[in-house]
């Protein structure tokens, strides 16, 4: 039989591993009865060890919730952030960040019938850095690397680059390129090339839209429009370049138990590399609030549009969009719920969730 989903609460002391043990073993190491193959029970062990090391994670990452930093919702200038471990700053997590975010907007938009134009892009992105205060894109070393590869061999940038190799050179070139506009124009066109792109989730998009319902034409256009709001006005934008690997070890999904008539107002934040290992992070609440904002933004330029029903196709095909790239990046790991009661941030319940 699979893992079943296990919840309870830890107290703050060791002695929640033993239950954990205890609770995971029985559901995952017993046997159903049923013919099975050779190899299952040693599939049932590494699902099982596995869960156990992703719930561990889950514990590590999150400690005493009290302790954490706690953002109100819209009120504390708490961006969205990549779900990506490799993050050693606290985040908000969901697929691409702002830049992921919009890019999902379009696509919704445009299966709802409105035809984006990639000219409206960089009014988008001003109108979400009015709202929301910056606009958030990652990259990482690897990519920029790449980049410089390409950048060596076009004749037209080549002699602009900075003469050490090393990657915070590459970085800071990046974030104010000495060219003119046309170099500018040329650089863009290398910056939208798979290899150059650092973010997992973007690079998935460029690689194949059509497992994310996405005009190619768009993904391009978000990262050009971020580029040139970088270069125009830096202080409004959230330019990360990520190092290392990804060495994930589970897929932590943090929310806050809230009522109906107490509406969840603050999430904490969560910092994906954590001080040992890494976690993909999501936050599905924060997300939620931040898209009902970001469609608020569609909506006013295009009053044709349902938000309701707007809301609805940005749900599904953001779920449809995340397990796109997980699948992309070939991540095969658990998902482990953290519930932090809304009222005592002492209390969390943990659990290891079926389906993904």
């Amino acid at each position: 039989m699979d893992i079943a989903r296990s919840s309870f609460v830890f107290p703050q002391s060791r002695g929640w591993l033993t239950a954990l043990i205890f609770t995971l073993g029985v559901g995952a190491l017993g046997c159903s009865g049923a013919k099975e193959s050779p190899d299952a029970p040693r599939e049932r062990l590494r699902r099982f060890r596995q869960t156990l090391e992703a719930e561990v994670q889950a514990v590590e990452h999150t400690q005493d919730m009290a302790e954490l930093h706690w953002v109100e919702l819209g009120r504390d200038g708490a961006g969205l952030s990549c779900i990506d471990g490799r993050a050693d700053s606290e985040i908000l997590g969901s697929p691409g960040g702002d830049a992921g975010e919009l890019l999902l907007l379009l696509a919704a938009a445009e299966r709802e019938g409105v035809q984006v134009s990639v000219d409206e892009v960089p009014g988008l992105i001003a109108a979400w850095v009015a709202d929301f205060g910056s606009f958030y894109m990652h990259t990482d070393t690897h990519a920029l690397v790449s980049l410089r590869r390409a950048v060596a061999a076009d004749p037209r940038l080549a002699d602009s680059l900075p003469k050490t190799s090393d990657t915070a050179a590459m970085e800071a070139w990046l974030r104010d390129p000495p060219l003119d506009e046309a170099g500018r124009a040329a650089l863009l066109a290398h910056l939208v090339e798979p290899s150059s792109v650092g973010c997992g989730h973007l690079r998935s998009v460029l690689g194949a839209p059509e497992d994310y319902s996405v005009r190619p034409a768009l993904a391009g256009a978000v990262i050009v429009g971020f580029y040139e709001q970088l270069w125009r006005a830096p202080e409004t934008t959230r330019f990360v370049v990520l190092s290392g690997h990804h060495e994930e070890h589970a897929i932590l999904d943090v929310e806050v138990a809230g009522e109906a008539e107490h509406p969840v107002g603050a999430v904490p934040l969560i910092e994906p590399r954590g001080q040992h290992d890494q976690v993909f992070v999501l936050q599905p609440q924060a997300v939620a609030a931040y898209r009902e904002r970001a469609i608020g933004l569609f909506v006013a330029r295009h009053p044709q549009l349902d938000a309701a029903r707007l809301g609805e196709e940005v749900a599904d095909l953001g779920e449809e969009h995340l397990e796109a790239t997980l699948e992309h990046l070939g991540v095969d790991l658990p998902t482990i719920r953290v519930v932090v009661d809304d009222r005592d941030h002492h209390k969390r319940s943990i659990e290891a969730v079926q389906g993904r």
